[in-house]
C-alpha cells in the first residue's frame, strides 16, 4: 500500500465510496480504463512548430502518402524508410517503360478497317453519274459554217490555221495538249486572238440528238434522253453528256431543290435494272477520229468528270457497277487529318477543291491541275473546269499549254519517293480522300456486234446489296485508360476507388483546410488505441456545460504532444513521467 506523501505523488488519485452500488463500481472502472493515458504523436513539420518552412503542398503530399490505401504510395512517406525502399528503381523504371509505349501507341492511333456489313442495300447510295464523250466530237457541217460566224472576214492564211485549229480542237483533253499542230503557233492575227475556244468548241459540236439515236430505259420503262436525263457537262474531255451529274448546272439546282429525289437511285441488279441506250458515234457527219467509240466515266454524282474509259463502237456493251461505302467512327474523327488521312465534309471548307462543289477527293485533284494551269499560263480552259476567278484561256494562251503539257500529264507523290524521279517537273496534288465514300468500280464485257457507228451499252448494279467499311481506332481513350489502370493495379496495387479517395483529398480535405485555415495534416499514433480522451475533450469544447457536470469530480492526465524523433521504445514511460494534473 501508498503512505499518504506517496498517495498524494500519484498521477490518478481514485476516490473511494462505500456506499455505491456493485453497477456504480463498475461504471467507475471502465472510465478509469477509458482515461489511461495517450500518445498523439506528429511529424516535425507541424505546423504548431515556429520553424516550420515546409509550403503546403509538401504537407498535403506527406500527408495523403501515409494515410492513403494505395500501396504502392503509402510506402513514400515513411520516412524512416531508406530511400531505395521507398523509391523502388525496378518498379519506377516498369511503370515508366510501360507508360511510354502506352504513349507512343496512343498517339500513333493506327486505323484498322472492317466489314461492317455485307447486305448493306444498295439503294440506299445514289445511282452513279454516266457522261458519255464520243471519240468524234465536232461535226464537220458546223465546222465550215463556224468559218463565217467567227471568222467573216478572214484571209485564206488566217482560214487555213482555223481549220487546223479545230482538227486539234476534235481530240482535245487534259493532259494530251500537245496535239496541236505547231503551225499554229507560228501564225497570229487579231481575228485569231479574239477567238473564244469554249464558244468555238460548243457551237461545232455533236448534239445530243444526233449521238442518242433511240429511247433511253430507266429502271422499269424508256425516255427521251435529251430531254428527260442527258445534259451537257464539262469535263477534262471537254464538252459531253452527263446522266444523274451534281455538278452542271442544271444537275446542281436538282440537287439543290429536290435533295432527297436526286441524285437518282435504285434498288434492282441485273441487266435492264438500270440505265441502257442506244447511241451512234455519227462518222458521216463528224470530223475523223483516229479511233471509233466514245469514252465512258463512271463517278460519284457530285463529282468531277475526270477519268474514263473506252468503249468501241460497234459493240454491246455491259458495265457492271460493283460500289462499295466506306464511313469512319467519332473516335476517328478526333484525330489530326494527317493521323486518319481523310477529310470530313465540315472540314474541307479550308480544303481544295472546284469552285461550288462538294470536298471530293477526285474534285481536289482536279482543282489542283487547274492551279498548276493557272501557275505556268496564268490561265484555265473552261472547257476542262469552271473557272471561278481565273481567266480563260485564249487563242495566244495555246502555245503555253502545249510547251508545258508535260507537267501537265506527269502527277508525282506529294512526298519524297525513291521510286519517282524527282528531277523531273510535275504536279504534286496532296489531296486526302473523304471519310465517308462511295466508290464505283467497274467491269466492261464488250461484244463486237458489227463494223458501224451503233452501239448499245447497259449499265446496273451486279448485286442488290453491297460491302459497307467502318474505320475505327485500335487504341482509343477507353483502351488507354484500362491500359493505365492496369499498370497502375500491377506497380501500385491501386484501383477505382483510389481515384476516389485522391478526389476527396484533392477537393474535400483542400477546400476543409483552407476555409478554416488549419492545415492538419498531422499524423496520430495512439500507444494504447483509445480514443475516449481526445474524443472527450472535443465534446468537452462543444459542449462545456453538460460534460463538465459529469467529469466535474474527475481527475484526468494531460496529453504531452512529441516529434516523430523523440520516439522510442520508452515513450510510455517517459510520458507519465512528465504529465501534470489538470481539472476541467
Amino acid at each position: 500500500m501508498y503512505s499518504q506523501s506517496e498517495f498524494k505523488q500519484l498521477p490518478f488519485q481514485p476516490r473511494f465510496d462505500y456506499g455505491r452500488s456493485l453497477g456504480q463500481l463498475r461504471k467507475s472502472r471502465k472510465l478509469k480504463k477509458k482515461l489511461e493515458p495517450e500518445v498523439i504523436i506528429k511529424h516535425e513539420s507541424d505546423e504548431d512548430d515556429p520553424n516550420d518552412k515546409q509550403p503546403f503542398i509538401t504537407k498535403w503530399l506527406c500527408n495523403f502518402c501515409e494515410n492513403t490505401s494505395i500501396h504502392g504510395v503509402k510506402y513514400l512517406g515513411q520516412t524512416e524508410l531508406h530511400w531505395s525502399e521507398r523509391f523502388n528503381p525496378s518498379t519506377i523504371g516498369g511503370i515508366f517503360h510501360i507508360s511510354l509505349e502506352l504513349s507512343n501507341k496512343f498517339s500513333s492511333s493506327p486505323l484498322s478497317t472492317v466489314v461492317e456489313s455485307t447486305i448493306y442495300p444498295v439503294s440506299e447510295i445514289p445511282y452513279p453519274a454516266v457522261t458519255f464523250c464520243p471519240a468524234n466530237r465536232l461535226s464537220m457541217q458546223r465546222c465550215k459554217e463556224a468559218e463565217s460566224v467567227f471568222l467573216p472576214d478572214a484571209s485564206e492564211d488566217s482560214l487555213k490555221i482555223f481549220r487546223l485549229l479545230l482538227d486539234s480542237m476534235n481530240n482535245i483533253e487534259f493532259g494530251a495538249l500537245d496535239e496541236f499542230e505547231e503551225d499554229i503557233f507560228d501564225y497570229s492575227s487579231p481575228d485569231l486572238l479574239a477567238l473564244n475556244l469554249t464558244d468555238l468548241y460548243e457551237f461545232t459540236m455533236l448534239t445530243c440528238e444526233e449521238v442518242f439515236t433511240g429511247k433511253c430505259w430507266w429502271r422499269n420503262r424508256y425516255y427521251n434522253c435529251c430531254d428527260d436525263f442527258f445534259e451537257l457537262q464539262k469535263s477534262e474531255y471537254g464538252v459531253c453528256f452527263s446522266f444523274n451529274s451534281a455538278v452542271h448546272d442544271v444537275g446542281f439546282s436538282k440537287s439543290e431543290n429536290e435533295s432527297i429525289h436526286y441524285p437518282l437511285r435504285t434498288s434492282n441488279y441485273g441487266e435492264w435494272s438500270g440505265l441502257r441506250i442506244d447511241l451512234s458515234t455519227r462518222t458521216d457527219i463528224s470530223l475523223p477520229h483516229e479511233v471509233n467509240g466514245i469514252r465512258l466515266l463512271i463517278n460519284h454524282p457530285k463529282q468531277w468528270p475526270n477519268s474514263a474509259s473506252f468503249v468501241p463502237a460497234g459493240s454491246a456493251t455491259y458495265i457492271t457497277i460493283k460500289p462499295t461505302f466506306s464511313y469512319t467512327t467519332e473516335d476517328v474523327r478526333r484525330l489530326h487529318p494527317d493521323q486518319r488521312q481523310c477529310l470530313n465534309d465540315d472540314e474541307s471548307k479550308s480544303a481544295m477543291t472546284l469552285p461550288g462543289l462538294k470536298y471530293l477527293q477526285m474534285n481536289c485533284i482536279s482543282e489542283c491541275r487547274q492551279r498548276y494551269m493557272e501557275k505556268y499560263c496564268n490561265c484555265s480552259v473552261s472547257l476542262f473546269f469552271p473557272l471561278g476567278k481565273i481567266r480563260d484561256c485564249n487563242f495566244d494562251d495555246l502555245k503555253c499549254l502545249y510547251e508545258f503539257n508535260d507537267v501537265f500529264n506527269y502527277e508525282k507523290p506529294s512526298s519524297n519517293n525513291p521510286y519517282f524521279d524527282n528531277d523531273s517537273e510535275g504536279m504534286q496534288c496532296p489531296c486526302l480522300p473523304e471519310c465517308h465514300r462511295i466508290d464505283y468500280s467497274i467491269e466492261i464485257t464488250s461484244n463486237i456486234l458489227s463494223v458501224s457507228d451503233n452501239m448499245t451499252i447497259d449499265l446496273h448494279y451486279q448485286s442488290a446489296n453491297i460491302v459497307k467499311y467502318r474505320t475505327d481506332v485500335t487504341f482509343g481513350w477507353l483502351d488507354l485508360m484500362v491500359a493505365f489502370g492496369g499498370i497502375a493495379g500491377l506497380f501500385l496495387g491501386c484501383s477505382l476507388l483510389s481515384g476516389v479517395e485522391i478526389i476527396y483529398y484533392v477537393i474535400i480535405i483542400t477546400f476543409i483546410s483552407l476555409k478554416k485555415g488549419k492545415k492538419h495534416f498531422n499524423k496520430i499514433v495512439e500507444i494504447n488505441s483509445r480514443q475516449y480522451h481526445t474524443q472527450h475533450v472535443q465534446n468537452a469544447n462543444r459542449h462545456p456545460k453538460t460534460i463538465r457536470r459529469k467529469v466535474d469530480d474527475v481527475q484526468v492526465r494531460t496529453i504531452k504532444v512529441i516529434s516523430l524523433s523523440d520516439v522510442d521504445k520508452n515513450v510510455k514511460e517517459d510520458v507519465k513521467s512528465n504529465t501534470k494534473k489538470t481539472r476541467y
